[in-house]
């Protein structure tokens, strides 16, 4: 999911888990670090503060052991139905000086079979792709994690 001309892309998913088990597979970085490989790389690790102001920071495994982190901030979450992070800000809402800032915005709605997912990558004019930029690519595993959370809780 690479923003087009507008900067903005917004799709819709339907997960048979219940927005719950969505809910902590997104915010639990231990979880996140199973599902999440943004650009196709291994996460090494990720520290999520499902709070106003908290940090979103995943840590990427480059080639010859280096470590990258990627630093956001949580806008808004309200379990189980909404997460809204940006890398233009870090822990506390603190600039991060992040080059292709982008702002990913996601929606729980519970359904009758599970949950209607619906996502938007917002990003400046003529950015490069952001790093978030490929979060769905994992969104299948994260229905099977989600789904064991909820079975299992």
């Amino acid at each position: 999911m690479i923003p087009g001309p507008n900067q903005e892309v917004r799709t819709t998913r339907y997960l048979k888990s219940r927005p719950q088990g969505v809910y902590r597979a997104l915010t639990d970085g231990r979880l996140l670090v199973e599902w999440f490989k943004p650009f196709g790389e291994d996460l090494a690790g990720a520290i999520v503060e499902p709070h106003r102001g908290g940090r979103f920071d995943l840590t990427l495994a480059r080639a010859g052991a280096k470590l990258e982190t990627i630093s956001a901030c949580v806008i808004d979450a309200q379990a189980p139905t909404r997460l809204v992070i940006t890398t233009a800000l870090g822990a506390e809402y603190r600039p991060t000086g992040a080059a292709n800032p982008a702002t990913l915005v996601i929606d729980l709605h519970e359904i009758a079979s599970g949950t209607r997912l619906e996502a938007a990558l917002m990003q400046a004019e003529g950015s490069e792709p952001s790093a978030l930029a490929s979060w769905d690519d994992g969104i299948a595993k994260l229905d099977g994690l989600s789904a064991d959370i909820s079975e299992n809780s």
